[in-house]
């Protein structure tokens, strides 16, 4: 073992020997910039980027030779010179540095730009098997149209069957297979269905356009038709050909369970048992949907079709919706009931366990709802915690210390200590992944342990996580940017630990981070709400390159956290609420029946909302324990045990959460897209 106190200056010399690489290799007697090896190397990346090749070649001698980023460099001349290059250097360059993110990243780009210039011959030579990615690989069979025709119609064939858009690099290979008769009206036709069903209007027209036959396009029109109004579903005309009319009708039930549950229901018992000629598949897959809305929106007409329809069918989604359904309108006898045929596996989990439990008290047994939170108690999450403080138990949290033996020394553990050193977190992420790929558990743990003791926090969760590691918290759940975390906790008065725990769920940590939503850095600020909550402060409000600082956007973080926890009264559980799905509504939430508050929480519409407030006051119930804070740690306080959530309605007290002797506080862890369920 390599003690901890030189363990950077250690690897960083032994990666240094191993390299060739000295710290005096060209410095400023040789002309080179009066900076260090990363600074010189970044210097020359960003003119490779530029295509500044004569300041490359000025800076390239500063960085020694060989130098551990050579790749990056020549990764850039050759990226340049496409689609000119020979692809025999494109291959050579994949052989040469294998062991770089870089080898499959120039392969992406060498195979567009070739196909783009229509050389099919040099997108054959780059490699020989078809890329990932939809769109280079339809490039890659559009080049093996001549040499391997079949196989690229069936591939053409079987990339068309989506409902939704195709890159436009599949538009040639769409057009041979639609001349050839692979791609037919049936084909379109199926595709339209799908395009219906995944809401895309757009999509629907142009295939429509497509279409030649009178009873597809009849067929077609009856789509427009029940797109507009789903309740048409019973006027589908009899004259299309039987086949197609129970698929019409079929998908407009499909669209009717969300636009009128109860009008779906009534029309699949009348007509249900004449859909026989449909795939079983797709059949079920109707009822399942009108079943599934039936039950997340606790339609209470449709309780007795879709309590009978789920006992003979099951399913494992759906009966854990009909348990939750029990749970919000707190009909402990349909809990137990239904979680009689879920799978054991399902059944073991600590949501359930705690649910169990919470049934057998209200139900009057309260020795099996102990056996039920003990069981759940076992298990490392929101609800196990929470039943942990019913039976005054301590939390499981199953941390295993774990200090392995530094990794041996590797050009590619440098390549992401320079990387990660002048700021190209994201290079550094992929050489990381790249890294780990191919090493096994122990290694890539030994691994995690490294990137932790650099402070590389986000890479080490990265790396526990690949090795399965669950239960080493020191690499998954490490106190990242605590100074940082402490001054803005100190100045808003938010808990250092809260703010830690939003920001490991938000980002993982990783202070570069962007949503597809636009929302940057730890804690995931839209860069409107920055400049908002920056000039409430009277500062100037930040570019988007400044919510890439830590302590900046942690600041603002607290700060917009700090008025949600004033505007509901400094419960968490609604804060965090509303900083994920918004304050407006959450607000629309508890203007509902009053309910407790672990009801309330699985009683929150949105699947990813539900999962983040369960897994942020985990997430800081982990750091605080690991922090020295266990007084604190509590991963629901006594006020918000407290509080009802929700107006009660007539008069009615909702049934509160029944602590434990041992008292809460006492010494002792993605139109916005979101799923509604």
């Amino acid at each position: 073992m390599v003690p901890s106190g030189g363990y950077r200056g250690f690897v960083l010399v032994a990666l240094f020997l191993v390299l060739g690489l000295s710290a005096g290799v060209a410095g400023p007697d040789r002309g080179c910039p009066d900076a260090d090896h990363g600074e010189r190397f970044h210097e020359a990346l960003e003119a490779a980027r530029d295509d500044d090749w004569s300041r490359v070649a000025e800076l390239e001698p500063c960085l020694g030779d060989p130098h551990p980023m050579a790749a990056y460099l020549e990764f850039h001349r050759l990226r340049s010179a496409l689609p000119e290059l020979d692809p025999r250097r494109v291959v050579d360059y994949q052989q040469r540095h294998a062991d770089t993110p870089l080898a499959d990243v120039l392969k992406r780009v060498a195979v567009r730009r070739y196909a783009e210039a229509g050389d099919d011959a040099a997108v054959r030579r780059v490699t020989d098997e078809p890329p990932s990615r939809l769109a280079l690989r339809c490039h890659w069979w559009q080049a093996h149209l001549e040499t391997r025709r079949g196989e690229a119609l069936a591939f053409a064939r079987s990339a068309w069957h989506a409902g939704v858009s195709r890159p436009a690099a599949c538009d040639g290979l769409f057009e041979a297979a639609r001349e050839a008769g692979v791609i037919d009206d049936r084909a379109v036709w199926q595709r339209m269905r799908l395009a219906f069903r995944n809401d895309q209007p757009g999509l629907l027209r142009y295939l429509e356009g497509l279409l030649g036959g009178e009873r597809w396009l009849a067929a077609a029109e009856w789509l427009y038709r029940l797109e507009q109004q789903p309740t048409r579903v019973g006027d589908v005309d009899e004259g299309l050909p039987p086949r197609l009319r129970r698929q019409v009708t079929a998908d407009g039930l499909y669209r009717l369970a969300r636009e009128d549950t109860v009008a779906a229901r009534e029309y699949l018992e009348r007509i249900g048992e004449d859909l026989p000629d449909l795939p079983a598949g797709e059949r079920r897959e109707v009822f399942e949907r009108v079943a599934w809305y039936s039950i997340i929106r606790g339609v209470p007409e449709n309780r007795g079709w879709v309590d009978r329809w789920l006992a003979e069918h099951g399913g494992e989604e759906l009966l854990e919706q009909r348990m939750r359904r029990a749970v919000i309108e707190e009909h402990w006898t349909d809990l137990v009931f239904w979680s009689a045929r879920l799978s054991e596996g399902s059944v073991r989990t600590a949501r359930w366990q705690y649910w169990l439990g919470r049934a057998q008290l209200e139900l009057g047994d309260a020795a099996r709802a102990r056996e039920h939170w003990r069981e759940a108690a076992g298990q490392r999450s929101f609800w196990g915690f929470l039943a942990a403080e019913h039976i005054g138990q301590a939390y499981a949290l199953q941390e295993v210390s774990s200090e392995p033996d530094p990794p041996a020394p590797d050009p590619a553990l440098l390549r992401v200590r320079l990387l990660y050193q002048v700021g190209e977190l994201r290079l550094a992420r992929d050489e990381w992944g790249r890294l780990l790929q191919d090493r096994g558990a122990a290694e890539q743990q030994a691994l995690a342990a490294h990137a932790y003791r650099q402070g590389w926090y986000e890479l080490a969760i990265a790396a526990a996580n690949r090795a399965g590691a669950v239960e080493a918290l020191q690499w998954r759940f490490p106190h990242a940017y605590r100074d940082a975390f402490q001054r803005v906790a100190a100045d808003t008065g938010v808990e250092s630990c809260l703010l830690m725990a939003v920001a490991r769920r938000e980002s993982a940590f990783h202070r570069d981070a962007v949503s597809p939503a636009g929302a940057r850095g730890l804690m995931q600020l839209l860069p409107g709400t920055a400049r908002q909550l920056a000039e409430e402060g009277g500062r100037p409000g930040p570019d988007v390159g400044g919510l890439f600082d830590p302590e900046l956007n942690v600041r603002l973080g607290a700060e917009y956290l700090q008025k949600l926890l004033e505007r509901f009264d400094g419960n968490r559980l609604k804060a965090l609420a509303a900083y994920n799905a918004g304050p407006s509504r959450v607000a629309g939430w508890l203007e509902q029946e009053g309910r407790p508050l672990d009801v309330w929480i699985e009683s929150i519409p949105y699947h990813e909302t539900r999962r983040y407030v369960q897994a942020v006051l985990a997430y800081r119930t982990i750091l605080a324990h690991r922090g020295g804070l266990e007084q604190v740690a509590s991963v629901v306080s006594r006020d918000e045990v407290a509080q009802v959530y929700g107006e009660a309605v007539d008069g009615r007290e909702p049934a509160a959460v029944r602590l434990s002797r041992n008292p809460m506080g006492e010494a002792m862890p993605p139109g916005d897209g979101r799923r509604e369920d």
